[in-house]
């Protein structure tokens, strides 16, 4: 439920393949639509080549047809940071933590909008398992 809330913590998690055959550019994105134009917030972006990049910076690389977990975790509201918290790693090993990500843009303040999307025009495939959200009211738990 994004209904709009003044403040809270998300916290999304997915497993996520990028065919071998016809890998795929795909984004993970929250917006803010409580004004216009929207905001965005959190962003990743897989890349054809197994690139994960999040607030200007290459996080990850990722093999094609092999499973990935991620997770983003995130306050927001009128006085949360503007960042947020990545992980990215392999379904059953270790992972690469990135704390302090750039969210897409500083005017984001309200999570109204979650989507995935692909960025490509040509036939590609990827694959998402296990997509779990979490939205709790209060502000400050999941950053350092």
């Amino acid at each position: 439920d994004l209904t709009p809330r003044e403040q809270g913590t998300v916290k999304l998690s997915c497993d996520f393949l990028n065919d071998t055959q016809q890998p795929a550019r795909f984004r993970i994105e929250f917006r803010d639509w409580s004004s216009s134009p929207w905001h965005g917030g959190p962003t990743v972006t897989v890349g054809a080549d197994g690139v994960v990049t999040a607030g200007g910076r290459q996080l990850a690389v990722v093999a094609p047809g092999r499973w990935s977990h991620l997770e983003i975790h995130f306050d927001y509201g009128q006085d949360a940071p503007k960042t947020c918290r990545v992980s990215v790693g392999s379904r059953d090993g270790e992972a690469k933590v990135v704390e302090h990500v750039a969210f897409a843009n500083d005017q984001f303040a309200t999570c109204t909008w979650f989507g995935i999307s692909s960025l490509d025009n040509d036939k590609t495939a990827y694959y998402l398992d296990n997509i779990q959200m979490t939205i709790d009211d209060t502000v400050g738990r999941n950053q350092k």
